[in-house]
């Protein structure tokens, strides 16, 4: 899908910089940051699940361990 993105005039400037320095494309620079947006969301949905798990199943968990 192609879109158009209107970016402040800083932050522009700001992502060629960074485009340079890491030899990329400013479209390649953003498809990753979008990917890393993708991930930690996954990554904090997976945690969060864990955590509701550890804390409603605490007890069920430790007489596993325990057999």
């Amino acid at each position: 899908m192609d879109i158009t993105l209107h970016l402040p005039e800083g932050l522009d400037r700001e992502l060629d910089e960074i485009a340079v320095a890491r030899r990329v494309s400013k479209e390649e620079l953003l498809l990753q940051g979008a990917r890393r947006v993708v991930e930690g969301r996954r990554s904090s949905e997976v945690s969060s699940g864990l955590d509701f798990v550890l804390e409603h199943d605490a007890e069920v968990i430790k007489r596993l361990g325990e057999s």
